[in-house]
């Protein structure tokens, strides 16, 4: 069916590297056109999309993509916890590194590749900042009458807070005290636990 003076043909994988000619014949003989090559560029592809992150505060969230195409560049873009992509200065490559602050928490990426034969976005993904552990109130020091009760708080914050106290019992080993998991030890004041040593470890999803 290709009889005419000229050919269309559709660009694909398949097709690349292909070569073409026209065979012209007329009453006075036959020749051949000059050759004739179909180079096909490839389509850009995203072959592995980014992921959402959940990290702890004060640590860096490594966001990355996989792409196949001609001539391939990337600009990552955030929302900065609106509606709005904008780039994101500097953020050409294929992986991007976002240092997690409680104000980034919440905010979405994404990365748009460009090629020789076009652009695409990846997935949007969204940073989940867990804040860092902190404690707000330090247990304080006591001078007591024997028989008096010794009370020690503490407080932090952070995501699912533990507390764990411990005593050194006059010596340089902690240990833990079974059953004291709050924020508040109480202690009986005796002349065996004069010069004793307490303190909370608290723990959480992003520390101790």
């Amino acid at each position: 069916g290709s009889t005419g003076t000229t050919l269309t043909i559709p660009a694909t994988a398949a097709t690349n590297g292909f070569k073409y000619r026209a065979v012209i014949s007329s009453t006075c003989g036959t020749i051949n056109s000059a050759e004739a090559q179909l180079t096909v560029t490839p389509k850009p592809v995203i072959t592995a999309q980014p992921v959402s992150a959940t990290v702890c505060e004060g640590e860096v969230s490594t966001f990355s993509v996989a792409a196949t195409g001609d001539n391939l560049s990337y600009q990552w873009q955030t929302n900065n916890g609106g509606s709005t992509f904008t780039d994101i200065p500097g953020a050409n490559g294929a992986t991007l590194a976002v240092p997690a602050a409680i104000a980034t928490n919440g905010h979405k990426y994404k990365v748009v590749i460009s090629s020789t034969c076009g652009t695409l976005s990846s997935e949007k993904v969204t940073l989940t900042v867990t804040p860092k552990l902190v404690i707000t109130a330090q247990p304080i020091a006591v001078t007591l009458c024997e028989d008096q009760t010794a009370t020690f708080t503490t407080a932090a914050t952070g995501v699912q807070v533990k507390y764990q106290w411990q005593t050194n019992s006059g010596g340089a080993t902690w240990t833990d005290i079974t059953g004291s998991t709050g924020t508040t030890l109480t202690r009986a004041a005796t002349a065996a636990t004069n010069g004793f040593k307490h303190r909370a470890v608290i723990s959480s999803t992003c520390g101790t």
